[in-house]
């Protein structure tokens, strides 16, 4: 505390409702000294423990009516119940043409042909058999007869246009000057982890291209030229990501981190090896990723596609979370950045692998925590938790964290769309935090039962409500455990 307290001051602003937010920023103080201060007032007799559970509760109600009267300013459209803050003329969840109900009081025949989405509304995973849940405001059941059809107000539907916030991760940055010099260069002082040597065939390793420019990382392409077509991924760590600290002990920890790990769903770290003197860390090449699958296919990747790949990426994050090193050590490795361009896949499209396992905790450890998820270079605001908003990386269930990135990873799989959108942190921020995802079966209604309930339990706002593990995830795929 930097002065003395205002006793009079502190104790009507507490007993008036204030948040404790707004406590902590007007008195100066933070967390622990305003418990210590609580509980000082409480045993000298000033507030009573009454008085402070009154408090609480009364707190709570204002946060209730708050919440509601945000619900209630929120526009819906008529045939799928989705919520968006801003007014519009189509649904941006289902694509329904709402201008006519708001001129003429008529509901879209639900039947209808809607361009570029998915039409099988009769199908099994058809818009009257999308699940009912408590955390959304209730979707009206839809029947051909307008009269049977709870509606919103006209007035919630208007002319003006929707404002279209756009995904971070589809802002391609353009490749810097520094990598692509570095194109023709060669490896040198290539030394493969034990038992990792077969991977590399070949002695004279020159980079070919640049297959990714990251504000913490750059993914180069390499290959030997006296062989056909085996290349090797090359992860060049930039010193951006090290923060004034020791790059070679980031790239070190990696190293160690990555070398132990074994799994035919995770990208095998092959080796080190030396470019232009700076140590970069050689994997397995897969020639595409999830994020340019899923650019390629807006409606959603093929439904086969996603019963092929979703049990290997729950398998393959449920080993780095608990698994044994080549080492013989026991280590449980948060991903913390799980998105789309971090699923590796060949190119029949059979096998999928998560790559950079590993890579931000060493990050993170050798920074040591100081930064939250959301500050950090390229952080993928889709997919980040609430919790990540608020708290440090040290401090949040790496796990839990994980689940939550991987039901937006599912999401965009599934759907072709991200389940949150904005245009900057703190957008995101009140998007995780105060409003839930339009149910995927109800952008595409094909999307099984099991699949539309695991992508929404992983995206639960409180962590304890969530998926428990990447493991228990892949025994519940296909089983029909939620009715």
């Amino acid at each position: 505390m930097a002065g003395k307290l205002d006793v009079r001051e502190f104790v009507r602003d507490l007993l008036g409702g204030i948040k404790d937010r707004d406590i902590l920023s007007k008195f100066g103080i933070n967390a622990k000294q305003m418990v210590r201060v609580v509980n000082k007032l409480i045993s000298e007799g000033i507030i009573t423990r009454q008085q402070y559970d009154e408090r609480q509760r009364t707190i709570k109600r204002l946060a209730a009516h708050e919440e509601k009267d945000f619900l209630q300013s929120l526009h819906h459209c008529p045939l799928c119940g989705h919520m968006h803050p801003n007014p519009f003329k189509t649904c941006p969840a289902c694509g329904t043409d709402v201008s006519a109900y708001a001129t003429e009081g008529v509901l879209p025949d639900p039947n209808r042909e809607i361009t570029g989405r998915q039409t099988d509304l009769d199908g099994p995973g058809g818009l009257a058999g999308a699940y009912p849940s408590s955390r959304e405001a209730p979707r009206r059941s839809v029947e051909k007869s307008p009269s049977a059809t709870v509606l919103p107000p006209a007035s919630t539907v208007v002319e003006a246009p929707i404002h279209e916030p756009t995904e971070p991760e589809a802002q391609a940055e353009p490749v810097s000057e520094d990598l692509l010099r570095l194109v023709g260069m060669s490896l040198d002082d290539l030394s493969p982890f034990p038992g990792r040597s077969e991977f590399l065939p070949g002695n004279e390793y020159l980079i070919t291209r640049v297959l990714a420019d990251n504000p913490k990382s750059a993914i180069l392409a390499a290959e030997d030229p006296s062989l056909e077509d085996c290349p090797v991924r090359v992860k060049l760590i930039k010193p951006a990501a090290a923060e004034d600290k020791d790059l070679a002990r980031i790239v070190d920890r990696t190293v160690m981190y990555q070398a132990g790990l074994d799994d035919p769903n995770v990208v095998t770290a092959i080796g080190t090896a030396s470019l232009e003197g700076r140590k970069v860390i050689i994997c397995e090449y897969l020639p595409l990723n999830m994020e340019e699958i899923i650019r390629g296919e807006p409606d959603g990747v093929p439904l086969d596609l996603l019963e092929t790949v979703i049990p290997q990426i729950l398998n393959g994050l449920g080993y780095s979370h608990t698994h044994r090193g080549r080492d013989g050590v026991v280590r449980r490795l948060g991903h913390y950045d799980l998105k789309p361009s971090k699923i590796l896949m060949d190119a029949e499209m059979k096998v999928a692998k998560i790559d950079d396992c590993g890579f931000c905790r060493a990050l993170f450890e050798t920074r040591g925590f100081k930064n939250r998820l959301w500050q950090e270079p390229g952080a993928d605001f889709v997919a980040l938790a609430p919790e990540t908003f608020i708290m440090k990386a040290k401090y949040v269930n790496a796990i839990l964290v994980d689940i939550y990135a991987l039901g937006a990873l599912l999401y965009r799989m599934t759907t072709g769309k991200p389940p949150f959108l904005g245009t900057d942190a703190e957008e995101y921020e009140f998007a995780h935090m105060k409003t839930y995802p339009v149910p995927p079966r109800v952008h595409r209604y094909a999307v099984p039962a099991w699949l539309d309930h695991m992508i929404l339990k992983c995206l639960e706002k409180e962590p304890a409500k969530r998926w428990r593990s990447a493991t228990q995830m892949e025994l519940a795929v296909g089983k029909d455990i939620f009715s």
